[in-house]
């Protein structure tokens, strides 16, 4: 009974978790959401190939850096490595929480940009814990997706300032 009791407070953490984040980064960094965004607009493919093969590199230098016999700094620089494709994962995800959210907006009625966003992310993170077609596609695609765009995201120059935002009223 109580493996099955951590396993649910683990899905619910993670639920929690990751709708935060992907919330928390698309509020405090628009400008380089709405580049990752662009990006996976743009090119869907080339987002998902691009993110497989920087996580593909990533695990790669991990494992290889923290199978180190010498220990220490080197152990420590394999999970530096691994720094760079959790910012553009999170990123990217912040990237289609939006998209979902703009989604949402265009179908509900009177409903907030904060509350679609934050169920655009919610929309996101349990569509890949559906049974089956979310473990096996849509948790992939989305990831992949994710990590490529949020690279856009995060290694491009923006050319133009972010728009100012409106008071409060």
């Amino acid at each position: 009974m109580a493996n099955v009791l951590t396993v649910a407070w683990f899905v619910i953490a993670y639920i929690i978790t990751m709708t935060g984040a992907m919330v928390w980064v698309a509020l405090l960094f628009p400008a380089r959401v709405a580049i990752a965004r662009r990006r996976l607009i743009e090119s869907p493919r080339k987002s998902v190939f691009t993110g497989l093969l920087f996580w593909a590199l990533s695990v790669f230098a991990a494992v290889v850096l923290l199978q180190s016999t010498k220990g220490g700094p080197i152990q420590l620089l394999g999970w530096f490595s691994l720094v760079p494709m959790l910012a553009s994962s999170v990123l990217g995800g912040a990237a289609l929480a939006e998209l979902m959210a703009e989604r949402i907006a265009q179908r509900a009625t009177g409903i907030s940009c904060f509350s679609s966003l934050l169920l655009g992310a919610l929309a996101t993170v349990l569509a890949g814990l559906v049974p089956f077609v979310g473990w096996m596609a849509i948790f992939p695609l989305a990831t992949f997706g994710a990590i490529g765009g949020g690279l856009g995201g995060l290694f491009t120059r923006r050319s133009t300032r972010p728009e100012p935002l409106a008071p409060a009223a």
